[in-house]
């Protein structure tokens, strides 16, 4: 049976609130870090971050619908694993399960929608994420990023060797 922790509810429930009232998500997350609320006991890392009041909020799990099937796992001959989207979708409506009521989920996800708008990827945009490294846009030396090992392919860097410099494999 699953049932419903009523004080981690609560601050579901005040997250979505403090949402709706026009806090930002960095506010929440501090917030949240200044009263020490528990998270996840999966959470690999301290402290609650921007990123995990994004997904909770957008979570439709606290309105009461749970999904199961959006992706599963399959693995190449050398056992390396990676999610896939699955063909068959199981959605179920668990009214009695709802942290958040309909109008609270609605007005939240209207707030997501125009945050979205305003600071999300625009068409044409490239997008975000890791970029190249600034040392491989603008290289420090002549040489930088053009010599490479003729074993690993390894862009050699400068090593230092007492008093002189030389190129080498960082492998």
């Amino acid at each position: 049976n699953i049932i419903i922790d009523e004080t981690e509810a609560e601050w579901i429930r005040r997250v979505f609130a403090w949402f709706i009232a026009g806090w930002s998500i960095n506010r929440i997350t501090r917030e949240l870090n200044h009263h020490n609320v528990a998270k996840n006991h999966r959470a690999s890392k301290a402290g609650w971050h921007h990123h995990m009041v994004r997904r909770l909020l957008g979570n439709t799990k606290y309105m009461g619908r749970w999904d199961w099937g959006k992706t599963k796992t399959v693995r190449d001959s050398q056992g390396r694993k990676k999610q896939v989207a699955a063909e068959k979708q199981i959605t179920v409506e668990r009214p009695d399960l709802a942290i958040v009521d309909a109008a609270i989920w609605a007005k939240a996800q209207a707030r997501l929608a125009e945050l979205n708008n305003i600071y999300g990827l625009k068409k044409g945009q490239n997008p975000r994420g890791p970029k190249t490294p600034y040392r491989n846009v603008y290289p420090p030396r002549l040489l930088s990023g053009l010599l490479t090992c003729s074993q690993c392919g390894a862009t050699l860097c400068l090593q230092c060797g007492g008093s002189r410099y030389y190129w080498g494999c960082p492998n």
